[in-house]
């Protein structure tokens, strides 16, 4: 009798364990013996879209004034400093000394800005702009070299990660040093200074856009002013400020771009 008992308790026991864990393993699924139920997912909030997609192998076809069309692609990476960029290679690639905010060539994307190292376009663009300074035509028919001092501030800030309506903020604001060689002139110096200024604003709610690419929905628009102020021999000169807008379409990146040389558009892209 006294085996047959041990025997019963011994299996009641076995069944109760059973049932603790059945209802436990319940609980990872079903929340057994709780009012909430556990989410499998990690988060419940949507994701943000991708203004900027960045993978390497990425490519992008713009058409620009007068229809001629050229192509921009994440091609490789490229350390410089502490900072690990991607670089965009153009075809036909980059020639002109122009400051161009669309054909930028490092960038690096945080959590909350993309980032372009402009250190070599500033210093293309300055030795550009300098010889158009006109001290009373003193370097009119002279020899000039443009010597540009290295710079501290070797990014702008091309936006913030999300874009927010009618937000504006300090894309570049940056003094460059160096001095005019005047070879003509026994190699007389002049110093200089140029003062950049860049100021971005997102400009109201996102819109619909229409390309040869396609028609992009939620694309935002930003309009970017910029101008500088050269200083040499206590002579300065302040240029107006020029307007350049950039279209960013979710997923896809800049769809549109124009400035005072013409409208630019995406005619086709792949993104791996």
């Amino acid at each position: 009798m006294k085996k047959w008992l041990s025997c019963k308790l011994a299996f009641a026991l076995a069944a109760i364990v059973m049932m603790s864990l059945g209802c436990g393993m319940l609980m990872l699924l079903t929340g057994c013996g709780s009012d909430e139920s556990v989410s499998l997912s990690q988060s419940t909030e949507p994701s943000l879209p991708n203004y900027f997609p960045d993978a390497i192998g990425s490519r992008w076809i713009y058409s620009g004034p007068h229809g001629k069309q050229w192509v921009r692609e994440v091609t490789h990476e490229r350390t410089i400093g502490e900072n690990v960029y991607r670089v965009f290679t153009y075809t036909p690639s980059i020639e002109d000394a122009t400051f161009d905010l669309l054909r930028i060539s490092h960038y690096r994307v945080t959590q909350n800005r993309v980032l372009t190292f402009v250190e070599e376009d500033i210093d293309r663009y300055v030795k550009a702009k300098v010889p158009e300074f006109r001290v009373q035509g003193a370097f009119e028919g002279i020899e000039l070299e443009v010597q540009v001092n290295s710079i501290s501030e070797r990014e702008l800030v091309f936006y913030r990660i999300p874009p927010t309506p009618n937000v504006r903020w300090d894309v570049l604001d940056v003094k460059v040093e160096g001095n005019v060689v005047l070879q003509g002139l026994g190699l007389l110096q002049l110093a200089f200074e140029m003062h950049l200024r860049i100021k971005g604003t997102v400009v109201g709610l996102p819109k619909t856009v229409q390309t040869p690419a396609g028609t992009f929905e939620n694309t935002y628009k930003i309009e970017y002013q910029s101008g500088y102020t050269l200083s040499i021999l206590d002579k300065e000169e302040t240029t107006p400020e020029v307007t350049d807008t950039v279209w960013l379409a979710p997923h896809v990146g800049i769809v549109r771009f124009e400035n005072a040389g013409g409208v630019t558009e995406l005619v086709d892209y792949t993104l791996p």
